[in-house]
């Protein structure tokens, strides 16, 4: 496969990342890609794969065309083409069929993931839609199959220092308030029915994280002994969830209290389960929370 700065080697960079994420605007290609691309380059390579028929446009109408998103063709006689473009299995191309409602928060989780690859590219990361075919995240998710609004949008796995056990964190990318009801089940299958290490929420605005906070303080914190020597550090905050073109973090634990991301990660590889404590996790200010690659 050709790279991806040399002549028409975007076109397969493209492709993979289709196959790999699933539908995305050229807005998100521009954040994902990398050497970094001008957006009328990502146009002409665009444009040849709509025009050899291995993608085709979803939406087109919508904003009046700002609504654009990209996808492999479904077409199974095209995908001998893109696999001999991209070295994938043809088998490897099909995808299930995407709802409007659900490609903004799907490239939003794409985003996020291609930025926690390049954060740690020694981690184990997987999107929802892999988690019920990976014996990894049934371990420790501890159930995946009853109800697809209980699987985390993204789970990352890092090897702990003394390389025996996985450190485990979820990302929840929150775009909607939901009921109480269902937002308790979450919060307490996360904190007492999982062996998750950590959760991330990235919520829309301030209104969504105020409220997961105050749910998650009132009715499950305290409860919740599995985790309750680091209960305000084992769940952080983010008031975005649709990252800038260099992705950042501002996380606050649930004691509203600023967290730098690679300290956090760092105790939770450093310590088991019972030698982490609140005290332990140190705190440092909004500007420390830049991803290590920006």
């Amino acid at each position: 496969m050709k790279a991806p700065n040399r002549p028409f080697g975007r076109g397969p960079q493209i492709l993979l990342t289709l196959a790999e994420h699933g539908p995305l605007s050229a807005r998100g290609l521009t954040r994902m890609l990398t050497p970094t691309i001008q957006r009328k380059k990502l146009n002409e390579a665009l444009g040849r794969l709509l025009r050899r028929n291995l993608i085709i446009k979803l939406h087109a109408r919508l904003f009046g065309d700002g609504g654009i998103f990209y996808q492999i063709n479904q077409n199974p006689k095209v995908w001998g083409e893109v696999s001999l473009m991209t070295g994938l299995a043809t088998k490897s191309l099909f995808q299930p069929q995407f709802r409007s409602v659900e490609l903004i928060h799907s490239e939003a989780c794409a985003i996020w993931a291609t930025a926690l690859e390049r954060l740690n590219p020694h981690s184990i990361l997987l999107r929802d839609f892999s988690l019920r075919n990976s014996r990894m995240a049934r371990q420790i998710l501890l159930e995946v199959d009853n109800d697809i609004d209980l699987i985390p949008d993204l789970l990352i796995a890092v090897l702990s220092d003394d390389r025996k056990t996985l450190v485990s964190v979820a990302v929840e990318i929150e775009r909607y308030m939901k009921t109480d009801l269902r937002t308790l089940i979450k919060l307490n299958r996360f904190a007492a029915g999982s062996r998750l290490d950590g959760v991330i929420w990235l919520c829309d605005n301030d209104g969504i994280s105020e409220r997961l906070k105050r749910l998650y303080n009132t009715r499950v914190k305290d409860r919740a002994h599995r985790i309750n020597n680091y209960g305000s550090n084992f769940m952080l905050f983010q008031d975005e969830c649709f990252p800038a073109s260099i992705p950042t973090f501002s996380l606050q634990n649930a004691e509203n209290k600023s967290v730098d991301f690679n300290l956090w990660i760092r105790e939770l590889q450093s310590k088991n389960l019972h030698e982490r404590f609140d005290a332990k996790f140190n705190d440092r200010g909004a500007d420390h929370g830049r991803l290590q690659y920006a």
